[in-house]
């Protein structure tokens, strides 16, 4: 950038690629007779002049003296700067002193940018100065128009929303957006100039490096690529992003540019799989309430003949066979009044009440649960806000929670229900000491009718996700070979929303 002054050189000095390839080859001094110097000069199609150490002018060619005038007497400084003095900028010490200079300068005079090369002549023994003179207003209005194209277009790459770069037929990343550095939390000296590949979004596994290197060798055949990937964030965290490789072609149909883009859909694919879980849940209260109807009458009629027949003499030696069926019966029946419990739209009863007393309440109960399998139930209860509860429904979410935590774990391990606020989050958590989810399984909970139980109905956790959605609730899981933890977490302006929804029903009522 070179700042502009009214009749003063542009503040940098540069070695202009115009004017020092046009002089290329100049000797630093030049002996040479003055006429035939002149006569040269003359015919020149750029402007020269020639000054002497006492700041007169000795000559000015055509194209100066159209450029800004006759001389008359005037010293350089008064001729081209209208100054009274001379010029703090000027070049004619250096010059004087045997160097050559290449510089820019703006006149103010004129509105006009010159390129400027000065070097030191020798004529009949006095050293003068030579100073040629080159417009480059129109290539610096063309610099200037290219900068400020460039400025609209970094703009407009720079607020897209999108992951955006640009890399070379090689996969040579050579520019990307602040969306995605930001994602990624790291610097753009730190991708530029690397293969794709080899930065740090694409450093999760080296199944996705490679797939990502297939994807360019494609795209720098001509093909569109497009594919969804999980890649990385900031503080590794993880996104997933639906990507797409555009090859950009040249006037000879050749691939010269890939446009490499990128969207997170992370929040998209976790509303999806919500969204197939809630229709999931649906259904199957839809189809608990029929099937439950239907079995659990002819199921009541059959255990009651059959508790009628185990009486009579000649079936009492089958007795345990006839208990072994009531158990069963039982069983069944058992599970059909679960699909019905699920099934039932029962009224919630919302009261204002603190988590931590719900769960000192039901403490005894989760300790009794732990002692029979030998799991010691511990409490982390941190101080938190009142919540918007249905008591018993939170009973049963805590009590599925911590029996499937318990089962999971071997005797002498401990069990923890922890309490806690982040931000506008109250998390009520249940930690174990198991062996953890393997990720094939740990994608399948929460739908109905999985069970790793060998006696499970698999609808524990359909009830824990079905009261955590009344209460607007989420449950999250972490898993580790270390154990895992089921979180539900209540957020607390929709919990609170949930309350004002239910006293202004009552107060319409």
């Amino acid at each position: 950038m070179y700042l502009k002054r009214k009749d003063k050189p542009l503040d940098k000095e540069t070695e202009s690629s115009d004017t020092g390839s046009y002089y290329a080859g100049c000797e630093t001094k030049i002996i040479i007779d003055r006429t035939k110097l002149t006569d040269v000069l003359d015919k020149l199609n750029i402007g020269v002049y020639i000054v002497d150490q006492q700041h007169d002018i000795n000559y000015i060619n055509p194209v100066i003296y159209k450029e800004f005038g006759a001389v008359s007497g005037k010293k350089c400084y008064q001729y081209f700067h209208d100054r009274k003095e001379a010029c703090p900028w000027c070049k004619n010490d250096e010059v004087f002193s045997g160097r050559s200079v290449s510089w820019r300068w703006y006149s103010g005079k004129k509105d006009k940018y010159f390129s400027l090369f000065d070097i030191p002549l020798n004529i009949n023994g006095q050293i003068f100065k030579l100073e040629f003179f080159y417009d480059i207003t129109e290539q610096r209005k063309a610099e200037r128009a290219l900068m400020e194209s460039e400025r609209r277009f970094r703009a407009v790459f720079d607020s897209m929303y999108q992951f955006l770069g640009l890399l070379k037929p090689d996969g040579m990343l050579i520019e990307v957006n602040r969306t995605a550095l930001e994602f990624g939390g790291v610097d753009r000296n730190d991708v530029i100039n690397r293969y794709f590949w080899e930065t740090h979004w694409w450093k999760i596994s080296p199944g996705t490096q490679q797939q990502l290197k297939n994807a360019v060798t494609r795209a720098a055949k001509g093909e569109f690529i497009r594919f969804e990937v999980e890649v990385l964030g900031r503080q590794e965290e993880t996104a997933i992003v639906d990507f797409s490789l555009k090859p950009l072609f040249g006037g000879q149909g050749e691939v010269i540019l890939l446009i490499a883009e990128g969207r997170d859909i992370t929040e998209q694919k976790r509303m999806q799989a919500e969204m197939e879980k809630l229709n999931s849940l649906n259904l199957t209260g839809q189809l608990a309430a029929v099937i439950s109807h239907e079995i659990k009458n002819p199921i009541t009629t059959i255990r009651g003949l059959l508790q009628v027949l185990k009486d009579k003499p000649e079936i009492k030696k089958h007795n345990e066979l006839v208990e072994l069926i009531i158990s069963e019966l039982d069983r069944v029946n058992n599970m059909a009044s679960e699909f019905l419990n699920m099934s039932q739209s029962k009224p919630v009863n919302f009261k204002k009440q603190n988590l931590n007393v719900v769960i000192k309440r039901i403490l005894p109960l989760l300790t009794a649960c732990g002692m029979i399998s030998n799991i010691n139930v511990n409490t982390e209860l941190d101080d938190i806000p009142d919540l918007m509860l249905d008591e018993n429904e939170i009973r049963q979410l805590l009590l599925n929670l911590v029996r499937n935590g318990i089962e999971a774990m071997e005797p002498g391990k401990n069990l923890t229900v922890i309490t806690r606020k982040e931000g506008e989050w109250v998390i009520l958590s249940v930690q174990d000491q198991g062996r953890g989810i393997s990720e094939d399984i740990l994608d399948k909970l929460g739908k109905p009718f999985f069970t790793t139980k060998e006696r499970g109905v698999g609808l524990g956790l359909v009830t824990c996700y079905r009261i955590a959605e009344r209460h607007g609730a989420a449950i999250s899981i972490e898993t580790s070979s270390k154990g895992s933890t089921f979180s539900v977490k209540f957020n607390e302006k929709l919990n609170k929303d949930i309350g004002i929804a239910i006293i202004k029903e009552k107060w319409e009522s």
